[in-house]
């Protein structure tokens, strides 16, 4: 109620204050469907303050996770950042094309015939001269539009959704910043148990790991070797920790940028929020981790390498695409980021390990391509003194397989960990 009477308060303001729209739109529409206008931020801050207090869950606990300082202690963590470009997306046809079934590509052909009068279309879609103009001239050749299965049934409904993809405004690179609080949901883990004290002990257990090993070193031959062989036996790099039958393991994964990290081979877990339970992605972990034992691992060819887990919830390092299925730009949040550096070579890898399962994969690689790469090559970035290249990279479990499927996109896909170094280059 109180939430309501907030909302309706600012409801006639004139301007949208975007940051903060942006923070509480999720929260507000499930309760009113309503765009939130405001040019009081105070009342704005006051609406988020109560929808987060209304929202918070009875024994909710939030626990924060650690920078890992010994990873971060390199040269600086660059991510790419972006800007609205000063153009309309079909001012350049290379970066996404309408997409359309081709029996309604020929029907719409011989409707804008049938009406020769630019008027009439002027008048019909309330539109402007210009974009009727793009329209003719874009159904001459076949090239303009990628066809597709997406079927609108409705000349008119088609019309309106191409008028609208005539003004869509795509996002341009703009340069690479250091890494500040762009990864934050490690800050933000959602406990919902009465006492917490347990699993509290044991991330702290797990991320005082490196120093518990330090210490034991410095033992050595100052305690006997019996009682050196009994300590080391207790020291561990990973908990378990189990409640309501469902168990996660605390982690603590040497070159994560924030540690310990927390996994789950159940994605269901009612008692924890943002922690790795995707199986695709604990997977991930796993092969990482196994590969990593291997005295020939490619990642010693760099001088050195940092990853981390990302959340598209709450973190804000991303990849912007056109999406046909919302005719608009969409960000597209890869599960992983990796920093590898090599010399003044300097590579930012986003990984994505959900192979195929997601539909839209394809016009996400065509953003990343559209923004980094030039010819099919990634294009180099002067940035800190370095020469930077940002790369992405699917994982299937059969790559060979789905490279041959979809050779236009053979490069970027992998099936194990190995062959993902080895493309970074």
């Amino acid at each position: 109620k109180n939430i309501r009477k907030r909302l309706l308060q600012i409801y006639n303001a004139k301007e949208i204050d975007k940051s903060l729209f942006n923070k509480i739109k999720d929260k507000v529409l499930p309760i009113e469907t309503l765009f939130i206008f405001g040019t009081n931020r105070n009342a704005l801050v006051t609406v988020v303050q109560e929808l987060e207090k209304e929202g918070k869950k009875e024994g909710e606990t939030q626990l924060k996770l650690f920078v890992n300082y010994d990873a971060k202690k390199h040269e600086k963590l660059l991510i790419p950042i972006y800007k609205i470009a000063n153009y309309p997306l079909i001012k350049n046809r290379e970066l996404a094309k309408f997409e359309i079934a081709q029996k309604e590509l020929e029907i719409l052909k011989r409707y804008a015939e049938f009406l020769s009068d630019d008027r009439i279309l002027l008048m019909r879609y309330n539109t402007e001269p210009e974009k009727i103009k793009i329209l003719k001239e874009s159904l001459t050749s076949p090239d303009n539009y990628k066809y597709g299965e997406k079927s609108f049934k409705n000349i008119d409904s088609l019309i309106q959704r191409i008028f609208d993809y005539f003004s869509v405004v795509p996002k341009e690179f703009e340069d690479l910043k250091e890494l500040k609080e762009e990864i934050r949901h490690f800050k933000n883990i959602k406990v919902y148990l009465k006492d917490i004290s347990q699993i509290q002990k044991k991330i702290e257990r797990v991320k005082d790991y490196p120093s518990k090993v330090k210490e034991l070193q410095e033992q050595y031959g100052k305690i006997s070797p019996q009682e050196y062989t009994e300590r080391a036996k207790n020291l561990s790099d990973e908990e378990d920790f189990e409640s309501e039958h469902k168990k996660i393991k605390i982690k603590y994964i040497a070159n994560h940028y924030y540690i310990p990290l927390i996994l789950s081979k159940e994605e269901k877990i009612p008692y924890i929020k943002h922690i790795i339970k995707t199986p695709s992605e604990v997977r991930f972990i796993n092969d990482l981790e196994n590969y990593l034992t291997k005295t020939d691992n490619k990642f010693k060819e760099f001088d050195w390498w940092i990853f981390s887990k990302l959340d598209e919830s709450l973190d804000e390092i991303y990849i912007p695409y056109y999406n046909p299925n919302v005719n608009k730009i969409s960000s597209f949040y890869p599960d992983f980021i990796f920093w590898l550096k090599k010399g003044n070579n300097y590579f930012i890898v986003f990984i994505d390990p959900k192979g195929t399962e997601h539909t839209d994969w394809a016009d996400k690689v065509n953003g990343y391509r559209v923004i980094f790469e030039e010819q099919g090559t990634s294009k180099i970035i002067s940035s800190n003194g370095f020469k930077a290249k940002v790369r992405l990279l699917l994982r299937a479990e059969d790559a060979t397989t789905v490279k041959q499927r979809f050779p236009e996109h053979s490069q970027y896909w992998f099936d194990n960990i190995e062959k993902m170094v080895k493309v970074v280059k």
